[in-house]
C-alpha cells in the first residue's frame, strides 16, 4: 500500500472513537453470513475507511465464541500459499480471515482465496474496482457506509472532548465539515484538524478577552485615583493663585477655554477626515448579465424555480422579493425555460446549507444548486 494512504489510515484509526450505526450492522451482518466456504466483499472508495472497519471487526469477532478472526494487510507481492498457511486449518471455530487492501494484491490470488474450499470465511476489503478484475466478487457485494450528519457531529465531539471536555463543537461548523467531507472518515479529520484549530483560537481569544477586561479593570481603579490626586492638586492651585493675583486667574481661564476650542475644531476636522475617506456603498448590479459576469465560475447560486412560461417566473420573484436574485433564459431540449436563481456562495457546502434555510414553500419547488460554470454554459438570453 502507499505510504500516504497507510499514514492516512493509521491517523483514522487513532482518532475514530465513533462507531456509526451502519457499521454496527454491518458487523452483525458478517457475523451472521459468516461460513466456512464463502466469502463477503466489502466496498469502498479511497478514504472511506476500510481499513479502520476491519479493524474494528476484528475487535468485534474476537468477542464472539463460536467465531475467531484473523486479520491480514495485502500487498502486491503477496501469494496464495502465504495466506493460506496462516489460516488454522483444524480450529474448532469458524476462522474470520479479513483481507484488508485486497486491490493492492494480484487479482490471480483472490480468485484462488476465495475458490479454495479451505474451512474459513474470507472477509474481502477493497475499492470497488477489484470487482472488476475478479467478477466472483459480485456474488457477495456490500457497500461500506459513509458517515451522516450525526456520525460527523459525533465523532467531532468526541474528538475534541477527549483533549478538553470545555470545547463544544457548533452543529453549524459540524454540518460545514459534513457537506466538505461528503461523509469520507478521513476527510473529516483532516477537515476536523482546521476545526479545531479555530476553537482553540476563540476559546483563547475569550480567555485574553477576560484577561483584558481585568486589566483594564485594575488600570482605570489606579487612573481614577490618579485623576482624583491631580484635580486635589489643581483645585487647590487655583485657590491659591485667585488669592494672590485674580487678572491671572482670568486669563489662565481665557486661555484655557480658547484651548478647548481649538480641541473640539480639530475633532470636528477628524470626524470630517473619517466621513470623507469612508468606503461608499457598492450598488447592485442592474442586469442578470452584469451580476453574472461579477461571478467566479466555481462558485455556487441556488436555482429557485424553473417554468416555460416567463410571467409565471417574474410573478415567483417579485412574490419572493428577495435580494440578489435574478431570471434567465435557457434551452432544455430544445425549449426555452426560465430559470430564478438566488445567492453566491464560494463553495458546495455554503450552498447546501443556505438552501436548507429556505422556507417550505420554496423548498416545495425543488431548488437545487448550480454553479456559475453551468450557468454560463446553458444561458441564451437575459429576459
Amino acid at each position: 500500500m502507499k505510504q500516504s494512504n497507510y499514514e492516512s489510515t493509521k491517523e483514522v484509526e487513532r482518532l475514530l472513537v465513533h462507531i456509526p450505526e451502519s457499521w454496527q450492522r454491518l458487523v452483525s451482518v458478517i457475523r451472521h453470513q459468516a461460513a466456512a466456504g464463502h466469502f463477503i466483499f466489502i466496498e469502498g472508495p479511497h478514504t472511506s475507511g476500510k481499513s479502520t472497519f476491519a479493524q474494528i471487526l476484528q475487535s468485534k469477532l474476537t468477542l464472539m465464541d463460536d467465531l475467531e478472526s484473523h486479520y491480514y494487510k495485502l500487498h502486491p507481492l503477496v501469494t496464495t500459499q502465504q495466506v493460506l498457511t496462516e489460516v488454522p486449518h483444524n480450529s474448532e471455530l469458524i476462522p474470520v480471515v479479513i483481507l484488508d487492501d485486497a486491490d493492492e494484491a494480484d487479482a490471480a490470488v483472490i480468485e484462488e482465496l476465495i475458490g479454495s474450499n479451505i474451512n474459513c470465511f474470507f472477509v474481502i476489503l477493497a475499492e470497488p474496482e477489484l470487482v472488476n478484475r475478479v467478477p466472483r466478487l459480485q456474488n457477495s457485494r456490500f457497500n461500506l457506509p459513509l458517515f451522516n450528519k450525526e456520525d460527523c457531529h459525533k465523532l467531532l465531539s468526541k474528538m475534541y472532548q477527549s483533549i478538553d471536555s470545555s470545547i463544544d463543537i457548533p452543529m453549524l461548523d459540524s454540518e460545514l465539515v459534513y457537506y466538505e467531507s461528503k461523509g469520507f472518515p478521513g476527510e473529516v479529520i483532516k477537515l476536523g484538524h482546521k476545526l479545531s484549530a479555530k476553537l482553540e483560537r476563540k476559546t483563547s481569544g475569550s480567555m485574553s478577552f477576560d484577561l483584558a477586561n481585568k486589566g483594564i479593570f485594575s488600570s482605570l481603579v489606579i487612573g481614577l485615583g490618579l485623576v482624583i490626586f491631580l484635580l486635589y492638586l489643581f483645585f487647590s492651585s487655583s485657590v491659591e493663585k485667585t488669592e494672590v493675583n485674580p487678572i491671572d486667574s482670568t486669563k489662565e481661564l481665557t486661555i484655557q477655554t480658547e484651548s478647548e476650542a481649538e480641541t473640539e475644531v480639530v475633532s470636528e476636522d477628524v470626524i470630517t477626515g473619517d466621513l470623507l475617506i469612508s468606503k461608499p456603498e457598492e450598488s447592485k448590479p442592474k442586469t442578470f448579465r452584469d451580476w453574472l459576469e461579477l461571478q467566479n465560475a466555481e462558485h455556487y447560486s441556488i436555482q429557485l424555480y424553473s417554468n416555460i412560461i416567463k410571467a409565471q417566473a417574474d410573478s415567483f420573484k417579485e412574490e419572493l422579493d428577495l435580494a440578489d436574485s435574478y431570471i434567465y433564459s435557457a434551452k432544455v431540449n430544445e425549449q426555452v425555460v426560465y430559470r430564478v436563481v438566488w445567492g453566491v456562495y464560494p463553495n458546495r457546502a455554503r450552498a447546501q446549507l443556505a438552501l436548507q434555510s429556505l422556507p417550505e414553500s420554496i423548498l416545495q419547488q425543488k431548488p437545487w444548486l448550480r454553479s456559475f460554470k453551468s450557468i454560463k454554459q446553458e444561458i441564451i438570453e437575459t429576459p
